[in-house]
């Protein structure tokens, strides 16, 4: 393959030291300590039950300490007679407020039941999110401990991903179950400019960081992920040569085809299908194998969509073939198909599929390349689509997501794969026919669930904008800033569990801070994103200005009439 970055170049593989060394991020992640067994403050007692909502009745008398002070958006305990209860507060109200300052005040704290601590056998504690039994009447509502925020955020347990830190607790760890990841599906959105690609490379890091088994592979929209994984990335342009016309499934030639020159005719697509798998078995009987000839032994039968090399020049030639036979196809019809397969294959946006001349079988390296097998010491593929055409992007995730989910069924044992799809509203929209190709191949692998060994991690600055029918297989939500009121409302009304405290804070986030939903999180959380090393944030290198460019003290240098020339040749032709 021809490729401006080859993954074919000898390097000795790297160990896992040296892969964490370069990932190591310039901030003190030790988790504080605390005593065990901390005493809590409590705050008040449980007024009504209704499910799993409660009303806690706080009395703000003279002694009440401000620092216990439940807040909405924050959690307290129930101290039931049969668990210790862990509740978020989405609400507090003051229904009899005293005239005199120097009064007892009464206030009304609104709480979501969440999960419960519990104690094992061996006298330790663990949180789980199921609840035994419901609180009753008057227990006691008190403040969390910090012993209780290490016990809920799991900050001494093994295997978990760190990505940062509580954000109201920032001595507390911040950790995502990988198994919620990779078994199911999850978004990571919000507005541009808060965080998001950043974000999305601290989990790829913290993947590697914590030595899971995992494959990951980065669709990079915009080529900005090249500088983020050091070594422990192998990053694959997609220039002429990396995905070809003959790796294609029928869907996605017809589509191109037809983008280029024109709806096809149902006749003329029969005709496409014969076409190309005469030209297919032309290739298999000059390049005979073993698997082929087991193959026709036991009849397999080469279809379009059988991923075999072909060259475009036998498509013209079995049309020919045809032409001078005797059959009920007008000539007319034949003639114009070989005319498109000629703009097809001179179309200067399609070059990047069409332009390669040799004919080899590089559909090995490729998946081999783009999927980390083996892994080769490095664990995490960047997969580059900046400058391409629409259309050819289009078909690019195509062909990833069908090979993948291919791998995957064919290989259930094999070590996970996690897709992490940039500008996931472009390749999953809300209208199927803005992307028919990327949708249907996605929409398998979201609907697959935990059947198979891939997941997709959908990543957006526009959550309307992304399929309904998506969105119903993303169980986990990575909610970073979200300014406009209706995306808000986007948010809540497809956000997997009910936290009202917290989830409508997702307007007010800093940049770098996201509220976690779902499995992934062992309670609804705001969090604050580890900070990169700066440069290693991800970052479109066309578009980057230094401190002194964008002060002006640097001189910009003007286009002459020659590289002027040079750019219309290449918008006109697509001429390097």
């Amino acid at each position: 393959m021809n490729r401006t970055q080859s993954s074919s170049q000898t390097h000795r593989p790297h160990t896992p030291e040296e892969l964490l060394h370069q990932l190591q991020d310039p901030v003190d992640e030790a988790p504080a300590t605390v005593k065990a067994g901390a005493p809590r403050m409590p705050v008040g007692q449980v007024v009504s039950v209704n499910g799993s909502h409660v009303l806690v009745m706080i009395n703000l008398d003279k002694d009440f300490a401000a620092e216990f002070m439940p807040r909405v958006g924050g959690m307290i305990c129930i101290e039931s007679k049969s668990a210790e209860i862990v509740a978020g507060v989405s609400g507090l109200s003051s229904p009899a407020p005293g005239l005199d300052s120097e009064e007892e005040r009464i206030l009304i704290a609104e709480v979501e039941l969440y999960g419960e601590i519990r104690h094992t056998a061996s006298g330790s504690r663990a949180y789980a999110r199921r609840i035994a039994a419901l609180p009753s009447l008057g227990d006691v509502a008190a403040a969390l401990s910090e012993d209780d925020l290490h016990c809920i955020y799991r900050t001494e347990e093994a295997g978990l991903l760190k990505v940062g830190t509580i954000s109201n607790a920032p001595e507390i760890s911040a950790q995502l179950s990988p198994a919620a990841l990779l078994q199911e599906n999850f978004a990571l959105f919000g507005a541009p400019g808060c965080g998001t690609s950043a974000a999305a490379a601290v989990l790829a890091r913290a993947f590697v960081k914590a030595r899971f088994p995992v494959r990951t592979l980065i669709i990079d929209v915009h080529n900005e992920y090249s500088r983020s994984f050091g070594r422990a990335a192998s990053i694959v342009p997609v220039v002429t040569g990396t995905i070809t016309h003959w790796m294609l499934s029928l869907r996605e030639m017809v589509y191109l085809t037809e983008k280029a020159t024109g709806p096809l005719s149902e006749q003329e697509k029969d005709l496409l299908i014969d076409s190309i798998i005469a030209a297919k078995k032309r290739y298999v009987r000059a390049n005979p194998s073993a698997s082929s000839n087991e193959a026709a032994e036991q009849g397999v039968r080469i279809t379009a969509d059988t991923p075999v090399p072909y060259r475009l020049g036998d498509i013209v030639v079995h049309l020919k073939k045809v032409l001078q036979a005797s059959n009920d196809i007008p000539a007319d019809v034949i003639q114009h198909m070989e005319t498109r397969m000629e703009v097809l294959s001179k179309e200067p946006r399609y070059k990047p599929i069409f332009g390669r001349l040799a004919l080899d079988d590089s559909l090995t390296e490729l998946l081999s390349e783009i999927f980390r097998m083996p892994l080769a010491g490095k664990s995490i593929s960047v997969l580059q689509l900046g400058g391409l055409e629409e259309e050819v992007a289009e078909v690019v995730v195509s062909v990833v997501a069908r090979f993948a989910r291919m791998i995957a069924e064919a290989r259930k044992d094999t070590t996970p794969l996690l897709i992490m799809l940039e500008e996931a509203h472009r390749f999953l929209p809300m209208n199927v026919e803005d992307a028919p190709l990327a949708s249907q191949s996605l929409q398998t692998i979201l609907e697959a669930g935990n059947k198979l060994s891939v997941s997709l991690g959908l990543i957006t600055s526009r959550l309307r904008g992304v399929s309904s029918n998506a969105l119903e297989h993303i169980d986990n939500y990575l909610a970073m800033c979200l300014p406009g009121r209706a995306d808000q409302d986007h948010f809540l009304e497809t956000a997997p569990e009910s936290a009202p405290g917290i989830l409508e804070n997702v307007g007010g986030l800093e940049n770098g801070e996201c509220i976690a939903v779902g499995l992934l999180s062992p309670v609804p959380a705001r969090l604050t994103f580890t900070r990169l090393p700066a440069d290693a944030v991800p970052r479109d290198p066309a578009r980057v200005m230094t401190t002194e460019q964008s002060a002006g003290s640097v001189s910009h240098t003007d286009l002459d009439e020659e590289t002027l020339f040079a750019l219309i040749e290449q918008m006109r032709f697509g001429t390097d």
